[in-house]
């Protein structure tokens, strides 16, 4: 019997198609020629689905990657949506992409919603915690550390789709990662980012603006401010042209080995 979705939309669906792709058309150039991003395997046809997907530094380059995937390869399915941390929808501008691009707050009443309606959804299970570990724990995953993801297949009797990231960490190292930087610049604590990174991106940003500003004298409090304000937005910007590989593995039946399955899958990415 053929897939059909609900064609009510949840509450909090902000997607623009024409947004997405204007911006997929400069990603686009991106993932053929700097990060030359290559797919193997390929998304199911139609259904609806659990997509699970480990999450690093080139987090930027993970999420539009898919979402440029679905857009050239799946057109049909528009009712895919992106768990997105929750504390990004509290920053203007940030949020209202977020929403235009398909991003959802990761909450489970929001899961609830969009499954129950037939929607599929896409997880980084892990979020921050994963994605800015340290360039020496690249290997590292923490599947079978998070339970939420299972917990919602299992609960609603969907299939997961696990899809796997290669390289996509070293496309931004994280040199190293701090609770006490967290809590003296405040913002990042708030935000819930327990342990605040330094990249190689928020090195080379932060250091040539601080370059720029006593070459031109800069006041040093406007200096210090706007250092700071660089600092934490630089995090995530992929800067390497490193080679990446995304793959999409075979759906996994919601049965009470689906976590070691999945993990299993991770574990096998290096």
């Amino acid at each position: 019997m053929p897939f059909k979705l609900n064609t009510m939309k949840p509450a909090f669906d902000k997607r623009n198609k024409i947004f997405i792709k204007i911006i997929m058309s400069f990603f686009g150039v991106l993932f053929k020629y700097y990060y030359r991003l290559k797919f193997e395997g390929a998304a199911p046809q139609d259904g609806q689905y659990l997509y699970i997907a480990n999450h690093n530094s080139g987090a930027l380059v993970e999420s539009h990657g898919l979402l440029y995937y679905f857009l050239k390869f799946r057109p049909q399915m528009k009712h895919l949506y992106g768990f997105t941390h929750h504390s990004l929808f509290r920053i203007p501008l940030i949020a209202q992409y977020f929403f235009a691009i398909g991003g959802v707050p990761a909450t489970a009443s929001v899961a609830k919603e969009i499954l129950d309606l037939g929607g599929s959804l896409l997880i980084f299970p892990g979020g921050s915690n994963m994605a800015l570990r340290p360039l020496r724990e690249y290997k590292k995953n923490s599947f079978l550390d998070n339970h939420g993801w299972a917990k919602i297949a299992q609960a609603n009797n969907i299939s997961v789709v696990p899809i796997t990231f290669k390289n996509s960490h070293f496309i931004n190292p994280v040199i190293f990662r701090s609770k006490t930087l967290s809590m003296i610049l405040i913002l990042p604590y708030l935000l819930k980012i327990k342990k605040f990174p330094i990249t190689l991106a928020q090195i080379i940003f932060t250091a040539s603006f601080i370059y720029f500003a006593l070459c031109i004298q800069m006041n040093f409090f406007l200096m210090l401010l706007l250092g700071l304000y660089i600092l934490m937005t630089s995090v995530l910007i992929p800067i390497l042209p490193v080679k990446t590989y995304l793959q999409f593995h075979e759906p996994i039946l919601p049965d009470p080995a689906l976590e070691t399955k999945v993990a299993q899958i991770m574990d096998n990415i290096y």
